[in-house]
């Protein structure tokens, strides 16, 4: 690449080292180890960590927010409270429970959910990273059933999972992530309300943890979770980011976006002049 003056580029869009925080260090993968880029830009300095820890050897490492955390994105409506918006995202399944949350994991998210749709003033917009028909066929009677169950209710709608997180995440008055899915850490950028769900306390190592109200644990939790993120202003929403978040991810400021930091700095470095 160098001799063809070519310039070698990783963004990577997620925040996976939220799940083990406290232990990072015991963790490797090979893909970073083979790192050798111009530049990688990555979601938060612990990931830039992270990955230097599994002895990458690029140049330079960029920490950014989400590139879509900008004004364009900005929604700041005011919801009502008789019919709250709540999206609800899932972490990765499949039918043989191989990924990090399984089945069981997946089957306490459906119940949180279950008790909120029970309430007349919340609606529940439900996206999967895969098709909401991997629930529907499980082999997990349990898991199957609740499925079957939900998607009658009126105020529980499934959302095609090729549909835009971000433009749920915009739309909607609050979002619950499933443990540890980036979209919560995508909302917060936004200035939106989020909250993760860890049903089986599968992580319990991760700073994450450490927040108030930030992970609930326990299905009977979540209505009381919820509700403290519903009556959070403006400003408290702007104290919590600045508390825990600002350090990881930089100033809640959406007019210089991140998509326009990477622009710049990938055309600055192949001798481009760039005017914003």
């Amino acid at each position: 690449f160098e001799n063809n003056n070519v310039v070698s580029v990783l963004y990577k869009s997620t925040y996976s080292e939220s799940v083990f925080t406290n232990n990072m260090m015991k963790h490797r993968l090979l893909i970073y180890t083979y790192s050798n880029y111009d530049y990688e830009f990555h979601w938060g300095k612990k990931s830039i960590e992270f990955a230097k820890s599994c002895y990458g050897n690029s140049r330079n490492y960029i920490p950014l927010k989400p590139l879509w955390s900008n004004k364009n994105n900005i929604n700041n409506k005011k919801f009502n409270k008789n019919k709250i918006k709540i999206v609800a995202f899932s972490s990765s399944f499949n039918l043989n429970s191989v990924n990090s949350n399984n089945d069981n994991d997946h089957l306490e998210f459906l119940k949180s959910l279950y008790l909120l749709v029970k309430q007349n003033n919340f609606i529940v917009y439900f996206k999967s990273k895969s098709p909401f028909t991997n629930y529907q066929f499980s082999k997990n009677i349990d898991l199957k059933l609740l499925s079957l169950d939900l998607i009658k209710k009126l105020n529980f709608k499934v959302v095609d999972n090729n549909h835009s997180s971000v433009k749920l995440i915009e739309d909607s008055d609050i979002s619950i992530s499933m443990s540890f899915a980036s979209t919560t850490i995508e909302a917060l950028c936004l200035g939106k309300k989020s909250f993760y769900f860890d049903g089986n306390n599968n992580y319990p190592t991760s700073e994450f943890h450490t927040l108030p109200y930030f992970v609930c644990t326990n299905k009977k939790n979540i209505i009381m979770y919820l509700d403290y993120w519903i009556n959070l202003d403006d400003n408290d929403l702007l104290q919590f980011y600045e508390k825990n978040l600002k350090k990881e991810f930089g100033n809640l400021n959406f007019d210089d976006d991140s998509m326009t930091i990477l622009k710049r700095k990938i055309l600055n470095s192949i001798n481009f002049k760039y005017y914003i």
